[in-house]
């Protein structure tokens, strides 16, 4: 079961900011970076990309702060005992999220549950579901980065069906970098135009609706969302 004590999604940090906890402190703290960040381990610090996870058990030494004008992060503080917190195969160090926008996303809906809502099932099915697709992204194939990429690059032409411009121009994509992500052998396309022309098709889908913004600071218990 698990108890969530603390969460946020976007939060932005100024360049001296540090998260630093020296010592066990028993709880488990799952971040999603959207920046690049230093972390310090037992080897040194070493500065990570953005668009990583990194999953921290109670009895771990926590270190980790920014390298740039601005950190941000989505992250969330909670108890746990389910297999799938407590066995996950990658703990206490950055690896690649795979799908980070998704994975974003279920943090926004984990925050406003924990936030609005009394039942506390639907905020543990969500954060499962997170833990799941962090999981499931470790085993992906070695060229699964094309397929992350038509992934996201189908939900932002869908969520902006009204933007009228070509798929590659609407992500800045190069010619070889749109080929390379629909030339799948499952997915057959003969040319980079062919391909464009189908990612053309989905524009006719309803759009999505944009997501508002959301900060909350870990540094200050005034700017930090609580559940009493």
């Amino acid at each position: 079961m698990e108890c969530i004590r603390m969460i946020g999604y976007d939060a932005v940090h100024p360049s001296d900011f540090v998260y630093d906890v020296p010592e066990e402190h028993g709880y488990y703290l799952l971040i999603l970076t959207h920046t690049p960040v230093r972390f310090r381990d037992g080897d040194g610090e070493r500065i990570y990309p953005a668009r990583h996870a990194a999953l921290f058990s109670p009895d771990s030494r926590i270190h980790y702060s920014a390298c740039e004008e601005t950190y941000s992060s989505d992250w969330i503080i909670f108890s746990s005992d389910e297999a799938y917190v407590t066995q996950f195969p990658l703990q206490n160090r950055p690896f690649p999220a795979p799908d980070a926008d998704y994975c974003h996303n279920l943090f926004q809906l984990l925050t406003w549950e924990h936030m609005q809502s009394s039942n506390e099932t639907v905020a543990s099915q969500l954060l499962a579901l997170l833990f799941r697709k962090l999981c499931a992204g470790m085993e992906l194939p070695g060229d699964a980065d094309y397929q992350l990429e038509l992934a996201a690059l189908r939900r932002r032409i869908m969520s902006q069906p009204e933007r009228n411009r070509s798929a590659a121009r609407q992500d800045r994509l190069s010619r070889s970098s749109l080929y390379a992500s629909f030339s799948r052998p499952e997915r057959g396309f003969r040319s980079v135009s062919e391909a464009g022309h189908y990612m053309i098709q989905v524009r006719s889908a309803a759009p999505v609706l944009p997501l508002p913004g959301f900060f909350c600071s870990r540094q200050a218990s005034a700017s930090c969302m609580q559940r009493r």
